[in-house]
């Protein structure tokens, strides 16, 4: 098969911003594609449209149908090179590179060979030493691609539109299966934790967040089952000078991960530093919540953790356990009527924000500690059941990734005899 490089090969353009002070560039019907446009294999459209006069006054230019749109500098090169063909014509902006194929190569052929290649072709094009992830150019001029015969890469590109339609099948057979997992274990959850084992009837709680609650339930706020609610260290107290590698772990929203605590290596303080944070360091039994973005995220501090700190971003509750059970504690704190609850009381403008005050008046329901202890046991045995089941969905589909590769590139660089292989197909089904 023959090889020639990118450069001989396509014209490569770019892309530009025209400006944002000038609304009027942005009330028009070209789609001006970014890095978040760049999700399926082919695009019509656009987050963002400019006009004309937009392009003339700017950088960007208008791509042509059928090119083959690439993402030239953005995070996302660290593992993977997003392409798009265009089905209309496109303008682009600087993230982001098309390059429009001579007679001699189809568009679609040249887009499956940079996808079957990405590993290889990451290693060769990126770009080292810089704060975002980037593509050198010549690198990519430089690229040989194979160019067989027209016909030749017509029946590839045919072939490589059904399998890989059929295998993006079974990536969202598993993903909705996935979904249907999660929503099934939220569903048990909330049912478990807000009414218990058995039915004894229902009473008005007095809190509008609550509504009526089984009769044996105990109605309070959160303040009155801990012995404390305190925000880890803030301003003064922690810098980010005193971060280090591998020390003593500091628990921010970050680190809590589906209700597990996951120490990140690299935001750590010395002994020296803990020592002087002392009051802010875990006990067994704590809950970690962080107190900024995602509501209701919390996790139980286990033997593990113990020692660790409580970071900035989150606050520390430490439940009286004569009254409350952590994990079932822990358990009612994600609860959707609690997300609500503190989603409508957090402060911050710009992202939803948590203090001590506000978590100190969350309304709390719960059931006598025997029975807090069996939900909460049910609800973890439920959660490592379906943890387990989404590991073996996640390993399933990081093996169709991995045979979806290969098979795209064995065929464009003809590895592969499509011919023959079909026809293996065909005596299969």
């Amino acid at each position: 098969m023959n090889y020639h490089k990118l450069k001989y090969l396509c014209r490569i353009i770019g892309g530009g911003t025209p400006s944002k002070a000038r609304a009027d560039f942005w009330a028009g019907d070209i789609p001006w594609v970014s890095p978040k446009d760049m999700k399926a294999f082919r695009i019509s459209g656009a987050q963002d449209h400019i006009t004309p006069a937009a392009v003339a006054d700017s950088a960007t230019q208008i791509v042509p149908t059928s090119s083959v749109l690439v993402v030239v500098r953005s995070g996302i090169l660290q593992h993977s090179i997003p392409i798009a063909i265009n089905q209309v014509p496109v303008a682009l902006n600087q993230d982001m590179k098309a390059l429009i194929p001579s007679a001699v190569l189809m568009p679609d052929f040249l887009a499956y060979f940079i996808a079957g290649s990405q590993e290889r072709l990451l290693a060769a094009w990126r770009k080292e030493g810089t704060t975002v992830e980037s593509i050198e150019m010549e690198d990519l001029a430089n690229t040989a691609c194979p160019v067989p015969p027209r016909d030749y890469q017509s029946h590839v590109v045919n072939f490589l539109d059904r399998e890989t339609a059929r295998i993006d099948d079974l990536f969202a057979k598993r993903q909705r299966l996935k979904d249907l997992l999660l929503e099934a274990l939220i569903s048990e959850t909330v049912s478990a934790v807000s009414r218990g084992f058995h039915f004894d009837g229902l009473i008005v709680s007095g809190s509008r967040w609550l509504g009526s609650v089984p009769k044996r339930f105990h109605v309070t706020t959160l303040r009155h089952v801990c012995w404390s609610i305190q925000t880890g260290p803030f301003g003064s107290q922690l810098h980010a000078e005193e971060y280090v590698n591998d020390g003593i772990p500091v628990v921010n929203p970050s680190n809590i991960v589906s209700g597990r605590i996951i120490a990140d290596p690299a935001l750590s303080v010395t002994d020296a530093v803990a020592a002087r944070l002392s009051r802010h360091q875990l006990r067994c039994g704590d809950i970690v919540f962080g107190r900024r973005g995602e509501m209701g995220r919390c996790a139980v501090v286990t033997e593990s953790e113990r020692g660790w700190l409580c970071g900035t971003g989150s606050l520390r509750l430490r439940p009286n356990e004569e009254l409350v059970d952590p994990a079932y504690l822990a358990s009612y704190m994600s609860l959707p009527q609690v997300c609500g609850f503190l989603t409508v009381q957090s402060v911050g403008s710009t992202m939803e924000n948590l203090n001590e005050r506000i978590l100190a008046r969350v309304p709390l329901a719960y059931p006598p500690l025997s029975e807090q202890r069996a939900v909460a046991s049910h609800v973890l045995d439920r959660q490592r059941w379906i943890r387990q089941r989404t590991e073996d969905i996640d390993n399933a589909v990081a093996l169709l990734r991995e045979y979806r590769a290969a098979l795209i590139s064995a065929a464009v660089t003809g590895q592969l005899d499509i011919r023959k292989h079909e026809r293996k197909l065909e005596a299969l089904a």
